[in-house]
Parts: C-alpha cells; sequence; structure tokens
C-alpha cells in the first residue's frame, strides 16, 4: 500500500488479471492439498456438544447467543446433511483454510504487491504450521470461520464502491459473530479508510455507516461472549491485564517458530525473542511507513488487533490462536519481495511443492508421534484417537435386553472407580454420579458423545450414565470402565460388581468392596456368575492378593458392628471364590494362615 498506489488513492479501478487468478487459485489448491491427513480427524471434546445441540435443538432455544455463526447456524447447516460423518466438515475446513490463503494473496494484489510477492503471501499462510488445530479439531471451524470472513470483508473494503461496502458489513459481521478475532474489524478498516486505502469509490456516508455497524456488532458480540464464558479468577477464561505483555511475547515467539510443534512452556530467552519479533515488526512498519509503503504497518494493526481478544487471557493461551495473525504476517513478509523480482512457472511450481510438503510433513509429524503408551503424544491428536477407540467399543457392545420382556430402557454405565481411598471417600460424599476429569471423559465430553454416538439406534430408549459405583444398578445394565486410555467391557451389571469388589479390595477400599459383594449377593440365588477375563482385570490379581488378611479381617470385624455371623461368612466365602478364580489357586491353599 504505497502512496502512489492508484488503486489506494481510488483515481483508477483495478482488474484482476488472467496471472492474479492463477496466483490465488495455487494458494487455494496448495492450502488444501497440503493438510489431507487432516481427513483423518473425528470427533472429541466441544465438538459433541456443538453436534449435540445441532443434533436436538432449534435455533430460538438458544436465544442471543455468543458465536452464532461459529457455533450454531455452520452446524445447523451441516448436520442435517452429513450427520455424525466427519469427513466433509473437514473438507469445509480445508475449503476455509484454502480460501484464506486465497484471499491474502489478493489482498497482497490490492496492495499492488509484485505477482511473486502475491504468490509468496498466499503460500506462506498455506503452509503455516499455526492451522493445525483448526484444522484437525472439527470445533476449530470457529477460527477458520472468523479469519477467512475477516479476510473476505478486508478485501472488499479495498475493492471500494458501493456494493463492495454493503458486502464489507455482512463479511464483517459473520466474522464478529464465528469467534473473537474479527472484533477489531472497525478499527482496521477505519484506519485504511482514514489512510484512504479502503471504500475509495463509495460514498463517504455509506463507508461512515458501515464503520458504525460494524463497530456496534463488536460491542454486542463482547457482551455475548463475557456473559457466555465465566471470567473469574479461578475460570478457564480468567482475564487480567497483567497477561497481555506476556501473551503478546509468547504469541510473538510462536509466530516466529517454524513449527511443527510449538513450545508449551516459554523460557525467558523464548519471551525476549518473542518481543524482539514485535519491535522488529513495529520497527520496518514505521520505516516503510516512511518511505511511503503503509502495508508493513496495516499488517502490524491486523495483527495486534486479531490478538487483542485473547491477550488478556491468563489461562487459555494456545498457539492456534495466532492462526489469525498469519495472514498479517504473510503480508508483512511479502512485502520485503522486490518488485523487479519476476515470478516464472519453474518458479512458481517449486514455491507450491515446497509449501505442499511443508505443510503435509508438518502435520504427519505430529500425527505420527507417540508416547510409551502407544498413543499420540499431541493432546488433540490423542484426544481425537481416545474418541473414535470409544465410538467402536460403544457400538460394538451386546445390546441384548434381559429383562424378560424386553421392554426397559437399555442402561449404559460409564464406570470410573476411584483410584484411591481418599478420592473413595470424596465419591461416598458426594454421589454415585460423581466421577474426576480424565483423558476419555474429556474426548467424549461426558455421556454427550455416548449418546450421540447410540442415538440413531436407541432414540430415546437409552439411558447413559457416568458413576464411580454400580450401587442401584439395574441387572441389565452394561458396565464399561473407566481404564485410563482404554475401556475394559465388565459385562452386566451383576458381573461387573464382582469385577469392582476385587478392584476396591486391591485398593484399600474395603468397605465399598464389602457393599458390592452384598449387592452382588442379593441379586444372585444359589450361585454368582463370574465370567472372569484376565484382559478386563484393572488391578493385577497380586494386589488383591497382598491385601487378602487385611479384608478378611475386615469382614470379621463387622461381628462387633452388628453384622452376622451368617453374612459374615458368606461374603468371606464369596471372595475367596473370586481369588481363587483370578489366582488359579484352591481356596483350601488360600484359606490357609500366610507363612503355613
Amino acid at each position: 500500500m504505497t502512496d502512489d498506489n492508484t488503486e489506494a488513492s481510488g483515481a483508477v479501478e483495478m482488474r484482476v488479471g488472467p496471472k492474479s487468478i492463477w496466483i490465488q487459485a495455487v494458494c487455494l489448491g496448495v492450502a488444501t492439498l497440503g493438510r489431507l491427513p487432516a481427513l483423518g480427524a473425528w470427533w472429541n471434546q466441544d465438538d459433541w456438544g456443538l453436534l449435540a445441540r445441532a443434533a436436538a435443538s432449534a435455533p430460538e432455544a438458544y436465544g442471543a447467543p455468543a458465536r452464532l455463526v461459529g457455533q450454531i447456524l455452520y452446524w445447523q447447516l451441516c448436520y442435517p446433511l452429513f450427520g455424525l460423518n466427519p469427513d466433509p466438515y473437514t473438507w469445509s475446513r480445508l475449503l476455509l483454510h484454502g480460501l484464506a490463503a486465497a484471499l491474502t494473496a489478493r489482498i497482497a494484489w490490492r496492495a499492488g504487491l509484485s505477482p511473486l510477492a502475491q504468490l509468496l503471501a498466499g503460500l506462506l499462510v498455506a503452509a503455516t504450521p499455526l492451522v493445525f488445530t483448526p484444522l484437525y479439531w472439527a470445533a476449530g471451524c470457529q477460527e477458520l470461520l472468523a479469519v477467512t470472513l475477516a479476510l473476505a470483508a478486508v478485501e472488499r473494503w479495498l475493492s471500494g464502491g458501493r456494493w463492495g461496502v454493503v458486502a464489507t458489513l455482512a463479511l464483517a459481521v459473520g466474522s464478529i459473530l464465528a469467534k473473537e478475532p474479527g472484533l477489531g474489524l472497525a478499527l482496521l478498516l477505519g484506519a485504511l479508510f482514514a489512510g484512504g486505502a479502503g471504500a475509495a469509490r463509495a460514498p463517504r456516508r455509506w463507508a461512515v455507516a458501515v464503520l458504525v455497524l460494524i463497530a456496534l456488532a463488536a460491542v454486542g458480540e463482547s457482551l455475548l461472549v463475557l456473559r457466555r464464558f465465566a471470567t473469574g479468577p479461578e475460570d478457564a477464561y480468567a482475564l487480567s491485564a497483567l497477561a497481555v505483555p506476556t501473551n503478546l511475547t509468547t504469541y510473538g515467539w510462536w509466530l516466529a517458530s517454524i513449527g511443527p510443534r510449538f513450545a508449551a512452556n516459554i523460557t525467558l530467552p523464548m519471551a525476549a525473542g518473542g518481543g524482539a519479533f514485535w519491535l522488529l515488526w513495529g520497527g520496518w512498519a514505521l520505516v516503510s511507513r516512511n518511505r511511503g509503503d503503509r502495508l508493513p504497518a496495516a499488517a502490524l494493526l491486523a495483527a495486534l488487533l486479531a490478538l487483542a481478544p485473547v491477550l488478556p487471557l491468563v489461562h487459555h493461551t494456545y498457539p492456534y490462536l495466532a492462526y489469525a495473525v498469519a495472514p498479517a504476517g504473510a503480508l508483512a513478509v511479502a512485502a520485503l519481495v522486490p518488485r523487479r523480482w519476476p515470478l516464472h512457472a519453474p518458479l512458481a511450481l517449486l514455491l507450491a511443492i515446497a509449501a505442499v510438503t511443508v505443510g503435509t510433513v508438518g502435520m504427519q509429524i505430529r500425527l505420527g508421534e507417540r508416547t510409551a503408551d502407544g498413543l499420540p503424544a499431541d493432546p488433540l491428536v490423542r484426544r481425537t484417537a481416545l474418541a473414535y477407540a470409544s465410538a467402536r467399543t460403544l457400538t460394538a457392545l451386546p445390546w441384548h435386553r434381559e429383562t424378560g420382556d424386553g421392554t426397559a430402557p437399555a442402561t449404559l454405565l460409564l464406570l470410573q472407580p476411584p483410584p484411591d481411598p481418599a478420592s473413595a471417600q470424596v465419591a461416598d460424599r458426594l454421589g454415585v454420579g460423581w466421577v474426576m476429569g480424565s483423558e476419555l471423559y474429556s474426548a467424549l465430553a461426558g455421556t454427550v458423545g455416548p449418546r450421540l454416538i447410540l442415538g440413531q439406534e436407541f432414540d430415546d430408549d437409552l439411558r447413559i450414565a457416568w458413576v464411580n459405583s454400580l450401587q442401584n444398578a439395574p441387572d441389565e445394565a452394561i458396565v464399561l470402565v473407566d481404564a485410563g486410555h482404554l475401556w475394559l467391557h465388565w459385562g452386566h451389571s451383576r458381573e461387573a460388581l464382582l469385577y469392582l469388589a476385587l478392584t476396591e479390595v486391591a485398593r484399600e477400599q474395603f468397605a465399598r468392596a464389602r457393599q458390592h459383594l452384598l449387592y452382588a449377593a442379593h441379586r444372585s440365588a444359589q450361585t454368582i456368575p463370574f465370567y472372569y477375563d484376565p484382559d478386563q482385570m484393572l488391578v493385577a490379581p497380586a494386589r488383591v492378593l497382598a491385601r487378602k488378611e487385611a479384608f478378611i479381617d475386615y469382614l470379621a470385624a463387622g461381628l462387633q458392628e452388628g453384622y452376622s455371623r451368617h453374612e459374615v461368612s458368606a461374603l468371606q466365602e464369596i471372595f475367596f471364590a473370586l481369588l481363587s478364580t483370578i489366582t488359579g489357586r484352591s481356596v483350601a491353599d488360600l484359606r490357609a494362615p500366610a507363612g503355613g
């Protein structure tokens, strides 16, 4: 955006030539091809709530929701068409990223940059590692919608003309209602207008009216967001002015990084590097402005406005939130390319291949890294893998009914036994429905994911609950146990009660173990069926055996608390029979005193 740029002054209307269209098409194609590994993505975490809302609620039920475009309209458009098939949703995100790259190249053209600089700007956006999370996480459509619509709004604003201004209003409001990066659009567009780089051929009153309307939309959305997300000191979205400089340097370091991984813990040298990144950009923008080139300064303003909504966040600081800055950074870098450098087909092909390679290899690196348990190391990829494996487990369950007439609703209990006596005490105090957070719980969003996965088969004829105990569990309930990063299938509740009692003995939760043995005894006649599978044990049999004497003594102590001799003897018999089953030792051998 130079002072002698005829488009910026509005004296001459620029027209898109064949080369500029070709450049934008290449950027769109490269951004899409380089991210095809994202097609392996599935649902996890926030995705389930967005899908459930689209599946079960009408728009009028939301009132005046925050992120109307990103959290409601997009999902209400896609869900009736695609259901739970993730691929069409992923293709839509790939297309949005491709459009962001193409629009960046188009803005570079409107800024008067050379064809080589236009191509470079678009390819830098196409290859940015910051887009990994928005592409691989379905909820990332919010980020992609906000950035792409914001870029389209800027491009239409730079196009000038009455209808360009009208289109700017619709696109800017759409960006604001998708997610927060667009909240500063009125300020950016106003700065461009004041500098003579926007809405040059539209009536001034039209331009001013549009800026006012965009600003009002931003204020309204900001109020809705503040109401929607808790921002207290202990909340996930806590706000503090003191976090601004720290976050600014953090995002500066991430923007300067080449990826594909980003440092989770920012050291002091990294923070200094992030601060230097912004200082260098600011100094360069000032020098360029004095030379008549306003593009670096405009790009810096756009970057800071896009980041502004997330800078006060104390805890919620992630690399992907800087994706909105990638187009501004790409335009700033492209402004360094001398205008005399030509763009030839071999060079364009080489740059395109490099961008596709960087995008593909970067994604494969993050997708391929594994931890000691064999699961993906990247937290997002790990949650996705857990959610997908959970869906396969849920759909493979034997959903036959054992209620006689088959009319009772099916019941699925997702069991999370307390791991230690302290958490068991908390569970006893807070009730059966209390569970701690876990990877599986997070990946499935509690019961929301399982209900969507199984909903088409059962409709409303299905009860799902996370529990820490099998107290009052129906006989026909199927029990899956949260074993950290996999599910154990303990069968129906009658068998599951026995597995759970053994687990609680191993964890020295004797009161709960006694209670679950009683439940099992009361539900059976002369014998208690137990189909033992060593692969389904949550604890090693040796741990149960190590606490045999302590548990038997605990049961015997019940005589002094008023329990009958018959009841104590029966529970001891059940326990020895279970212990014999899981260890392969005879009951007589197990009854023998230790060391005897």
